[in-house]
């Protein structure tokens, strides 16, 4: 298909408290890491939980989604699709309902936003958080692996997630590798990670591949400007070769994407648009990663 010009879509004004800029010079000072692949999860949590909801951010974000929805051509189809997909999204009465919402903190709000587009389960329609997420996963210490043992399917905990961790957590934990997984927080582990994929994992309308995108990584290293922000234990009954299962809490651990580049949370990286960034539309594609100050502009590419 043909490209029109680029257009350009006003950001929000965003409105800046003296409570807010106090916060936002707490957490300049003591959220960046830089260099380092395993920061301090407690401190990385509480930096995230730190950043104050703004209801201008809010507004202006609902505001920036809502300008390109016209052109997003499944909107309507998905308010009711009926089977297999079973998608009853009305994306405009959600968005209303964002905008009426009072959120304790900025992760709060976000959160709804991705889940609400996560629940699209369309690939080519994603909504990122703020650059203060964006270099940061939490992850538990085992890629899950999945093996037919006789003519049983079992799930089993296999290599580090993410290379390192299992220094970091302690050969304690690590020597746990190759444990068969009985169930997760409950359930058992082919429940756990399809329930998660449901709610989270955007990647297809077919709950097969969303399973099986989800058990290669996602499901274990969750991204945290894509997806959900665990901060709970994720509680394992395990079973080695030669034992009776065991049960065994597993707390998350705050990790970098990229070791080498910078974890900032901080106030001014969930308001300042890079100049690279676009808000996107094609094919039914919304990408959004930020609010705009009052001087900025986005930019809407259409295809």
């Amino acid at each position: 298909q043909g490209s029109s010009q680029p257009q350009v879509v006003r950001g929000a004004v965003l409105a800046t408290t003296v409570s807010v800029m106090a916060m936002a010079a707490t957490l300049a000072a003591s959220c960046v890491w830089t260099g380092i692949m395993f920061p301090p999860t407690d401190e990385v949590t509480a930096c995230i939980q730190n950043v104050p909801f703004n209801a201008s951010w809010r507004d202006g974000t609902v505001s920036t989604i809502k300008a390109v929805l016209p052109s997003y051509v499944l909107a309507d189809i998905l308010t009711n699709t009926g089977p297999p997909a079973n998608i009853a999204v009305n994306l405009h009465d959600a968005l209303d309902e964002i905008r009426q919402t009072e959120y304790h903190r900025d992760i709060d709000m976000w959160l709804t936003f991705t889940r609400l587009f996560a629940s699209l389960h369309d690939a080519h329609t994603v909504i990122t958080k703020p650059k203060a997420y964006s270099n940061l996963v939490y992850t538990q210490p085992f890629k899950l692996v999945v093996k037919m043992v006789g003519n049983e399917q079992k799930v089993f905990l296999g290599a580090e997630a993410v290379p390192g961790i299992f220094q970091e957590v302690g050969q304690k934990i690590a020597s746990l590798t190759g444990s068969e997984v009985i169930s997760i927080d409950g359930v058992s582990p082919i429940t756990a990670v399809n329930d998660w994929a449901t709610k989270w994992n955007q990647i297809s309308l077919d709950q097969g591949a969303r399973f099986n995108n989800a058990i290669k990584g996602p499901y274990v290293t969750r991204q945290i400007d894509r997806y959900d922000f665990p901060t709970e234990p994720m509680r394992y009954v395990l079973r080695s070769s030669s034992s009776v299962p065991v049960s065994i809490d597993i707390s998350w651990r705050a990790a970098a994407r990229t070791p080498d580049s910078t974890i900032d949370i901080s106030v001014s990286r969930c308001t300042v648009k890079e100049k690279t960034d676009l808000l996107t539309t094609s094919k039914g594609f919304i990408h959004q990663t930020s609010i705009l100050l009052d001087d900025q502009r986005d930019t809407t590419q259409l295809h």
